[in-house]
């Protein structure tokens, strides 16, 4: 029992001694009693008196024990306030009296009860103080200020995230539940709005889409195309490197995606490939067997010929060369080929499907006849036949006059020219043929325009004459009835095509659709639903199976708007955030990117370099009717007010498939105008003319490239979605709310800070560095520091029992822990510098053991990343190598640095940067933490009553 003078406190203002007067009052009146009564009062006032006495002491004996609760009570108090901790009971003797006094602390409030006994009287009080604490709401698991949030790969915040700055994540990056960025509002910059047309782009406008089909070895001779009911092409061909034949179903218009199949792996088969599709839409190819030298029949039985059946159709002798086929109204095959152990032309007709029954003729053996075959069929069904007379040089014609082809009419159409090479034949709506062939004696394509039935009478003309032209030709009739053909340049290696204007093609243009290096052998052409040209050839300088779609009559080079362009000036020098494009879509185009661009000499720049800022066009988000669609960008970088530069969008060729940008024709933007590119990396522009509809948006902030929630949770708000998941889907939906989100401050401000300092320099200062000593625990606080804090030499704890504030740096490293006393009981503490704090090496931070108290540790550094003044190695204020569950790390000016692989509790700064594999767990006490300057900061007594002694 602890002993203290008895005193009075001078919070008591009621004390009842008994007084010296009314004492002689007593002794007075019995004497005059005894003086006039007699003996018989004096017995009975002496009574009285006793009586009085008596209760006159037992008031005494009360006051005392009163006086001695109060001095007990506020002994306990007086400690409390020191900071100092009071066992509960504690028993104090008062003077003559005993005070046993209790107190108990809930969060901030503390009550203390004193009873205080003199003899056998006991009286007690009870008074309630409050610890005076400052309220500080984290709402969130991070709270950041302009600065923004960076989050490496698989970062976690397991919370939400309030950004008054971008959120920008990388692969793996993780918010659990919301994340909202503020910023200032997007303001509307440079824009053009004025829609009175269209402008057209990501499509081919005219020309042609060329296709590598198949580069699987040396692939593509012999090609022979034929048109499914589908509009898509069917080709047979050779693989010369494994010596097979081949045949490529296209499954769309450019025949990017197809089927190929291996028709025949028997021996060295599949050249002088000859195709038609049946009325089953199944083809059917004729070709020769060069290992058995015979003429070959398949009948594919599916669409990608993987069934198939394969017939040997004559096999008498050396013959198949030079196979062409038709099919009849019957279904069945009609072959013309050659027979090379004769040199004869000779023909096949089929009896039924697989050709397993037919009838073969020799159809003409005047001399070595019979190469280059080409056929047609009537509309008697007959044969007609073109073919080369090789004794002779001569073009030459047959017109069969029953089904076998037994009776026939010859005819020599052509004996002037030498003729050694292709020829090729198509019927016009009069059923009188037309026939392209080479003239081998001068390099020219030729041309016959026969105008009887058997070709007798029949007009002639050269159809191209520059260099050694025509030595492959594949001629077609177009639905208007005049002549399409599709030859080979030898003097340059080119495709080239032709479209008569005229029956007799004396009138017409020569286009070169391919001249990218040595192509156009084995040319083979078709016509598609649209009238447009299909051509298959080999590239012989890559050994490929090509393939041409024409997208107009001319099939003239790729005359291509993949790309548009606007270049504007902006108002002032800032971020650009956002554009709006006032645009349109036609058919089902696939998203594109947008880039701004930097100026080349009045054009977009034609480099990656000159990218400035990137973002995509989103497909879906377009519809085919004009609408303001917004493309948010992921570059934060400045541009400058005056200077131009290029909005450009990315287009993908499709004729099909493209976008319709609102254009103003009259070209009335001051600070720009349009253009259009076939591919802006070519640095080769033309103008619209005109300025196409456009918004670009400054300022604002964003979400980047982070996982929100998952299916079940999650929201996002922001200005723009860049590479965004939210709820478990891509950005946008609606769980993506693009709105604009007022600011909020961080929650600390700076009188705050101002009045923990003032609370803790009143507890005394220390001057120069402090570090406390090794392998102990020390206790502190509240004090100022006017040097640097170090925890860095093993094993120090330091037990927080005030307010720390200090002046230079904070470092704790090997093991140290900063704790706050258990005193602090739920409410939380503070250690603040104006310098920066580095943390590693297993270093530890916790509250008072209670829950709802927290250490934090506060810097008011503007260390931002980028510099300041005592930064840590990443110029940041707070620099975090370990865990640090249970604490709160605020940094009010500057960036916390957070490594790979920890886990903490609470950040907010201007700015964070969060490494890979680090994780923040929010505790949903922070939302209602309380800061006091310590057990010593100051009290506020709410009441003091006189209570029952227990």
């Amino acid at each position: 029992m602890e002993a203290m003078p008895f005193s009075r406190p001078s919070i008591l203002t009621s004390h009842f001694p008994i007084p010296t007067s009314r004492r002689g009052i007593a002794a007075l009146t019995l004497v005059l009693i005894l003086g006039t009564t007699g003996l018989l009062v004096v017995s009975g006032i002496i009574f009285t008196l006793v009586r009085q006495i008596s209760q006159e002491q037992s008031v005494v004996r009360s006051e005392d024990a009163l006086a001695v609760a109060e001095a007990g009570v506020e002994e306990v108090a007086l400690r409390i306030r020191r900071g100092e901790i009071v066992p509960s009971p504690l028993t104090l003797a008062v003077g003559n009296g005993t005070a046993t006094v209790t107190n108990s602390i809930v969060g901030s409030l503390i009550t203390i009860v004193s009873r205080g006994d003199t003899g056998s009287v006991s009286r007690a009080v009870e008074i309630t103080m409050n610890r005076d604490t400052t309220d500080v709401s984290f709402f969130y698991g991070i709270h950041v200020g302009d600065g923004g949030l960076i989050m490496e790969n698989n970062a976690t915040v397991n919370g939400s995230v309030f950004s008054n700055g971008d959120i920008v994540g990388a692969n793996g990056a993780a918010i659990t539940d919301s994340a909202v960025t503020s910023g200032d509002p997007l303001l509307l910059g440079a824009a053009w709005e004025t829609q009175n047309t269209d402008f057209e782009f990501g499509r081919i406008v005219s020309g042609t889409i060329v296709t590598v089909v198949d580069s699987t070895g040396s692939v593509g001779k012999y090609a022979s195309l034929t048109m499914g009911s589908d509009g898509f092409a069917r080709i047979s061909y050779y693989d010369d490197t494994s010596d097979n034949l081949k045949f490529v179903r296209c499954t769309n218009d450019d025949c990017t995606t197809k089927n190929i199949t291996t028709v025949d792996s028997g021996g060295d088969v599949g050249k002088y490939t000859a195709i038609a599709l049946g009325s089953d839409g199944f083809a059917r190819i004729s070709y020769f067997d060069d290992s058995n030298n015979d003429l070959k029949f398949v009948r594919c039985t599916n669409s990608d010929c993987t069934t198939k059946n394969i017939t040997t159709v004559d096999s008498s002798g050396t013959v198949g060369e030079y196979s062409s086929l038709a099919l009849g109204t019957d279904g069945f095959a009609r072959i013309s080929y050659f027979d090379n152990s004769n040199d004869d032309l000779k023909f096949a007709q089929c009896a039924n499907a697989d050709c397993t029954g037919r009838n073969i003729v020799t159809v003409d053996s005047s001399g070595s006849v019979g190469e280059r075959t080409s056929i047609a069929l009537g509309l008697d069904q007959f044969a007609r036949i073109s073919y080369v007379g090789m004794s002779s040089s001569d073009l030459k014609f047959v017109r069969c006059t029953n089904g076998t082809c037994s009776t026939k009419n010859i005819t020599t159409v052509d004996s002037v020219t030498t003729v050694q090479e292709v020829t090729s034949i198509a019927l016009g709506s009069d059923g009188f043929a037309r026939i392209s062939y080479d003239d081998d004696g001068s390099d020219d394509l030729e041309f016959v325009q026969c105008t009887n039935a058997d070709c007798t009478t029949k007009v002639f003309h050269t159809i191209d004459s520059a260099g050694n032209v025509g030595d492959t030709s594949s001629l077609k009739m177009g639905l208007d009835d005049l002549p399409r053909i599709a030859y080979f340049d030898d003097s340059n290696g080119d495709v080239k095509y032709l479209r008569c204007t005229n029956a007799d093609c004396t009138t017409g243009t020569v286009y070169v659709p391919d001249s990218a290096g040595d192509v156009g052998e084995y040319m083979s052409l078709g016509m598609g639903n649209d009238s447009f040209a299909r051509i298959g050839y080999f590239d012989d300088t890559n050994d490929d199976l090509k393939f041409i779609r024409c997208v107009d009559e001319s099939c003239a080079p790729s005359s291509s708007r993949a790309d548009g362009a606007q270049s504007f000036t902006p108002p002032t020098t800032s971020t650009i955030g956002r554009v709006s494009l006032f645009i349109k879509k036609v058919g089902s185009p696939a998203s594109v990117p947008v880039y701004i661009m930097a100026d080349e000499g009045g054009r977009p720049g034609d480099s990656s370099g000159d990218i400035l800022a990137s973002g995509t066009l989103a497909a879906a988000s377009v519809s085919a009717s004009y609408a303001w669609v917004d493309v948010d960008f992921t570059s934060t970088r400045v541009f400058t007010s005056g200077q131009t530069y290029w909005l450009m969008v990315d287009g993908n060729l499709d004729a099909a498939n493209y976008w319709i940008w609102g254009l103003d024709n009259t070209d009335a933007y001051g600070n720009g105008t349009g253009r259009h590119s076939s591919d802006w990396t070519g640095g080769v522009w033309s103008n619209i003319p005109g300025d196409l509809n456009f918004r670009t948006w400054y300022g604002g902030s964003k979400i980047e490239s982070v996982i929100v929630g998952d299916a079940t949770k999650g929201t996002g708000r922001s200005q723009q979605f860049v590479s965004t998941t939210i709820h478990g889907s891509a950005c946008p939906n609606s769980f993506c709310i693009f709105e604009y989100v007022a600011r909020e401050e961080l929650p600390i401000t700076d009188e705050m800070i101002q009045d923990w300092k003032d609370g803790a320099e009143v507890g005394g200062t220390i001057a120069g560095d402090y570090t406390p000593p090794r392998d102990t625990t020390t206790s502190l606080g509240p004090v100022k520091i006017t040097g640097d804090l170090h925890l860095d030499d093993n094993n120090q704890t330091l037990n927080v029992t005030g307010t720390i504030w200090v002046q230079g740096d904070i470092i704790v490293d090997n093991g140290s822990t900063i704790r706050l006393d258990p005193s602090y009981g739920t409410v939380s503490g503070i250690v603040l510098t104006d310098s920066s704090v580095h943390v590693k090496n297993n270093s530890a931070f916790s509250g008072s053991g209670q829950a709802g108290s927290y250490l934090m540790v506060l810097t008011t550094s503007s260390c931002n990343g980028i510099g300041g003044i005592s930064c840590t190695h990443h110029n940041a204020a707070i620099d975090l190598h370990n865990n640090a569950v249970g604490a709160i790390f605020y940094a009010s000016n500057g960036l916390i640095f957070l490594h790979q692989g920890i886990s903490v509790t609470e950040l907010t700064a201007w700015g964070i940067h969060i490494e890979q594999n680090s994780i923040v767990t929010y505790d949903s006490g922070l939302a209602n933490a309380r800061f006091s300057s310590g057990p010593g900061g100051g009290y506020t007594t709410l009441s003091w009553r006189e209570i029952v002694p227990l």
